[in-house]
C-alpha cells in the first residue's frame, strides 16, 4: 500500500477531484543520522520547544515541525531554503526568489511536499501544499469523505485553517 497510514481520509468533489489529507502535520527529523521528513501520528502531535526548535536555533540536527515559507530543503532560488533556516526578513524565503510565486510553481521544489515523506509513500513530489483552488473546493464544494469513520456511519469534519465543514455523502 503506497500511503500506509499516511492519510486519514480522502475527499472527493463533484468534479472528480480527490484530495488526500495527511494524518498529521509535517515533521523534519533532523536528529536522525540521515535526516528525513515524516507526518506526525496525529494532527495534535507537535514538538513545540521540546526538541530545541526556536526562533534562534539554526542547528540542522533539531527535530522540527515549524518551518518558514519555502524551506523545503531544495535550492529553488530563495536565500534561505533549508528547514532549519531562520531569519526575520520575509524576502529571504520567497519561493523561486519571487514574492508572488507559490510553493508549487515552476519545479515544485519550494513545496515541503516535494520531499520524500517516509510514512507518506517515501517518493519525492508525491505530496504538496494545497493551492488556492483546492482550498476553495474543500471549503465551498461540500466534499464527500471516504474513510473508515464515514463507512461506520459517522460524518467526519474537514478542518482547514481553523474553518470546519461537515463531510457530505452522496
Amino acid at each position: 500500500m503506497l500511503f500506509s497510514q499516511s492519510f486519514s481520509y480522502l475527499c472527493s468533489f463533484c468534479n472528480g477531484t480527490q484530495v488526500h489529507f495527511s494524518q498529521g502535520n509535517l515533521q523534519y527529523i533532523g536528529s536522525a543520522p540521515t535526516p528525513y521528513w515524516k507526518f506526525a501520528d496525529h494532527q495534535w502531535d507537535c514538538f513545540r520547544s521540546t526538541t530545541g526548535q526556536s526562533n534562534n536555533n539554526t542547528s540542522p540536527t533539531i527535530d522540527r515541525d515549524l518551518f518558514a515559507w519555502g524551506t523545503s530543503g531544495y535550492d529553488h532560488g530563495a536565500v534561505y531554503y533549508q528547514p532549519y533556516n531562520i531569519n526575520g526578513s520575509n524576502n529571504c524565503y520567497y519561493a523561486y526568489g519571487n514574492k508572488r510565486a507559490n510553493l508549487y510553481d515552476q519545479t515544485g521544489k519550494a513545496d515541503w511536499g516535494y520531499n520524500a515523506i517516509s510514512n507518506g509513500g517515501n517518493i519525492e513530489h508525491l505530496w504538496r501544499h494545497p493551492d488556492s483552488r483546492t482550498r476553495l473546493h474543500v471549503l465551498l464544494q461540500q466534499p464527500r469523505t471516504e474513510n473508515l469513520d464515514h463507512q461506520r456511519g459517522k460524518s467526519p469534519t474537514v478542518t482547514i485553517f481553523a474553518l470546519s465543514q461537515l463531510g457530505q455523502s452522496s
